[in-house]
Parts: structure tokens; C-alpha cells; sequence
């Protein structure tokens, strides 16, 4: 694997976080009061490369593996929330299923993004339409 070394910043636990959520405005606060979140930077993290690497992994042994499946469009409306439930979350399903058996699966959530990428009639090239 190759190593690639990077600093990497991340908010730290406080004791306020069990009682308010952790928060961060892009705009200027009317009581003064930026954020909440104490950052933290660790330099010197090695991130290993594992793309060629891929099939070493097991969710068993690792507790993740990349699985190789029916591709989801890179097309459509991502910040419609009903339609990522209706394309993706069937395509998701049928690779979980593929991989691990008939059981039950269960997505509880997922991350809108806000962007429409549009599709021409042909959808783009080696996608499929959806």
C-alpha cells in the first residue's frame, strides 16, 4: 500500500456537546458567538492508498469492503430527497443483497446533495439511464 502522510483536523469532544449540538456560523454571530467546537490539528497521519488493494478488505476481518456492482446514474436530481430514495436506495439494495445473502437491509439515512446534474437522452456515457 502507499503511504501518504497528511494532517488531519477534526472537532474535539466537550462536555457542552452533551447538552447542545456542536456549531460553526459562516456568518457573523448577533451575540458574538462564532462557535462552540474546539479543533484540533494532528500532523504527521499516514492515510494508507488502498485502491489496488481493494479485495484484501473484508467487512468480516476490517469491518468495511468495497463490493463492485450495478453503477447509480451520475445523473439526476441529488437534492430531491424522494428521488434518492427511489433510485439509489433500490440499486443499494440489490448490491447488499448480491454480496451478503437474502437479508434484510436497512438504509437509515443518507446525505443530500444539492445539485442537479442534468441528463441528455442517451444518459451519460457507461451509467445507464435511470
Amino acid at each position: 500500500m502507499t503511504d501518504i502522510v497528511s494532517s488531519l483536523n477534526y472537532t474535539a469532544p466537550l462536555e457542552l456537546n452533551d447538552r447542545e449540538k456542536s456549531f460553526y456560523l459562516n456568518i457573523p454571530a448577533l451575540d458574538g458567538v462564532q462557535s462552540n467546537q474546539r479543533v484540533e490539528k494532528y500532523d504527521d497521519i499516514v492515510v494508507q492508498y488502498i485502491r489496488n488493494e481493494l479485495n484484501q478488505f473484508d467487512v468480516d476481518k476490517q469491518g468495511f469492503e468495497v463490493v463492485k456492482g450495478e453503477g447509480i446514474a451520475l445523473c439526476g436530481d441529488f437534492d430531491s430527497d424522494s428521488w434518492v430514495r427511489s433510485k439509489t436506495y433500490p440499486i443499494v439494495e440489490r448490491v447488499l443483497k448480491a454480496r451478503f445473502g437474502d437479508v434484510e437491509n436497512l438504509i437509515f439515512d443518507h446525505t443530500v446533495h444539492y445539485i442537479t446534474v442534468p441528463c441528455d437522452s442517451a444518459g451519460p456515457s457507461g451509467t445507464g439511464r435511470m
